[in-house]
This record gives C-alpha cells, structure tokens and sequence, in this order.
C-alpha cells in the first residue's frame, strides 16, 4: 500500500470491491489565486494526502473550485488546479508546521 500512495495520485485504495477502503488522512488547505484579466481573487481548497502520522504525498485542488473560476475567467480547469497546487505546495514547503500537527515533509 505504501507504494501505491507513495507513486500515485490516489487518495484511497478498494482491498475488496465494496467492502474495504484504505485511505489517505485528508486535510484541507484554502489558497487565493488572482486569475482572469481583472486579477480577481479565487479561493480554492486544496486536499492533502498525508501517509502515516506526518507525511503529504498528495496535493489536489478541488475541481468544483477550479471549475467556477475555470467558468468565470476562461482559463482552463487544468491550469487553474496546477496553480493552485503549486501554491498550496509552496506554502507547505516554506512552514515547518502544518495546523498544528507536525507535517514536516511534502513529496507530491
């Protein structure tokens, strides 16, 4: 399982169609975008993957945030949700704490 969350994108993992599912600890981060000409400001949440007690391996921004914004500005979901990450990454990486909970390291 280790490596599958380690080397995906997945938070979660089915051991038997239905019945059983391993997942990552989830927590939530919101980071303002400027986007569109008028440099208007987003909030788009972004899920964190977290393995074992102090661990991000997964960064994904949510898709109904990006989409709106996407809608309203005309830039396309994918670059909205790379920017978004890469900021909630950037500000993960420059904190040596996360919510309290002593998060020290990000590899996604």
């Amino acid at each position: 399982l280790e490596f599958i969350f380690r080397h995906s994108t997945t938070l979660g993992i089915r051991i038997q169609r239905n019945v059983q599912r391993v997942a990552l600890k989830r927590k939530y981060m919101s980071v303002p975008l400027l986007l569109g000409p008028n440099e208007k400001e987003y909030t788009i949440q972004v899920k964190l993957g977290i393995f074992k007690e102090n661990e991000i391996i997964s960064c994904k921004a949510e898709f109904d945030h990006c989409k709106t914004a996407s809608q309203e500005t005309g830039i396309p979901i994918s670059t909205i949700s790379n920017r978004a990450e890469h900021k909630a990454k950037t500000k993960i990486s420059s904190k040596s704490t996360f919510n309290n909970d002593n998060v020290y390291t990000i590899s996604c």
